[in-house]
């Protein structure tokens, strides 16, 4: 069963309709997921459009299973982790090929469009282990990925048990928390193992991670998985995440970040 009964995207409580080429989810703006300033996390809005995109993609791609090849998540405008506001992502299919789906996908927050995110997912094989979507005939239904209880009860850092090991370095061990259906790390928990690694680059406090840009090269799935963040020039840094069971980058991209006053 995919999400296990114990996953992030339960406890992020993650709820998703599909429709003909586009679909919506939804993602309640939890306490534990604010960053040091109080805002829902970059890694969260990049696990939102995720979701609903591996959900489009898939659909797009059958009968095969998807894997996402690249994501790009611009985050405009901060949004309180107050834990009543509600984001909402739309996406929708741009391209879909023999081997790879284009998904765009705009985020919402009080009605106010405050990220936008584009994601390219290679076709692959489908495995027995991989969840099977079936269209909605008619209206699309709304899902939820929560079960009774499920939520966030510690920050969603202590959660996913990412460590800070030095600025500019974090690292999250394997676990069926954090797995996707291919058994790797989730691309949303990767995007926040990068966040964090980036925003801890500046000895002088934290900085605020808004733009991310992924390419993921090969699965996460041994572990320990290492986020290594270099700055650049000025507000902009590169990185590569490792996995050191295997020694492969397993991801790569670079990211912008703010300080705020």
């Amino acid at each position: 069963m995919y999400p296990p009964m114990h996953h992030m995207l339960r406890d992020l409580r993650v709820e998703f309709e599909h429709g003909d080429g586009e679909s919506r989810a939804w993602i309640p703006a939890q306490a534990h997921t604010a960053d040091a300033y109080g805002n829902v996390r970059l890694g969260v809005i990049a696990t939102l459009v995720d979701v609903i995109g591996g959900g489009l993609a898939a659909l797009a791609g059958a009968p095969g299973w998807i894997a996402t090849a690249d994501l790009d998540v611009h985050r405009l405008r901060p949004v309180v982790a107050d834990g009543t506001t509600m984001l909402e992502a739309h996406g929708r299919v741009l391209r879909a090929g023999r081997t790879t789906v284009v998904i765009e996908c705009g985020v919402h927050a009080q009605s106010s469009l405050i990220a936008m995110a584009s994601m390219t997912f290679a076709i692959l094989e489908r495995r027995d282990s991989n969840p099977t979507l079936i269209p909605s005939d008619g209206l699309p239904v709304r899902h939820s990925m929560a079960l009774e209880g499920s939520c966030l009860v510690t920050s969603l850092l202590d959660a996913l048990a990412i460590a800070a090991m030095e600025p500019g370095v974090t690292e999250l061990n394997v676990h069926p928390y954090v797995v996707n259906s291919l058994g790797a790390v989730q691309g949303g928990a990767l995007a926040t193992l990068v966040e964090t690694a980036v925003g801890s680059l500046d000895p002088s406090g934290p900085r605020d991670t808004v733009d991310l840009s992924l390419s993921y090269l090969s699965l996460a799935k041994v572990g320990p998985i290492r986020a290594v963040a270099t700055p650049i020039d000025g507000d902009t840094a590169r990185f590569a995440i490792i996995d050191t069971g295997t020694g492969r980058v397993t991801t790569a991209g670079t990211a912008r970040t703010e300080v705020r006053r």
